[in-house]
């Protein structure tokens, strides 16, 4: 994507009619048409991922998936330092299938690009 990180972008946008798609028939020869205000709305670019994790036990112990497992997680800068943001870091459980998800939707400086 040629979106970049903490990037901030504004989006609008306006509804309108002309009188070919709503024409009051009341008066035939009316040239009006109706258009909305624009409704603008600034969106910062954050970074986003997911990652869907599976934790068993070993292919020789039957690759059994583990209930309850703690799983804790950390984006790092690129020193591999952890970035301190909300969303940045925290902690999950695996389900009764061994299974875990983290996603991540954050906007920090560390992240942006060069």
């Amino acid at each position: 994507s040629k979106l970049e990180v903490g990037t901030k972008h504004k989006y609008c946008v306006q509804a309108g009619a002309s009188p070919a798609y709503m024409a009051d028939l009341r008066y035939p020869s009316s040239d009006l048409s109706a258009s909305s205000n624009n409704a603008c709305s600034t969106h910062t670019i954050k970074w986003e991922a997911s990652i869907h994790g599976e934790i068993t036990t070993e292919p020789n112990a039957g690759r059994l998936p583990i209930e309850d497992v703690n799983v804790a997680y950390s984006l790092l800068d690129k020193n591999m330092v952890p970035v301190n943001c909300k969303g940045c870091s925290g902690t999950t459980s695996t389900t009764a299938g061994g299974m875990f998800e983290i996603s991540f939707n954050v906007d920090n400086v560390a992240l942006y690009g060069s």
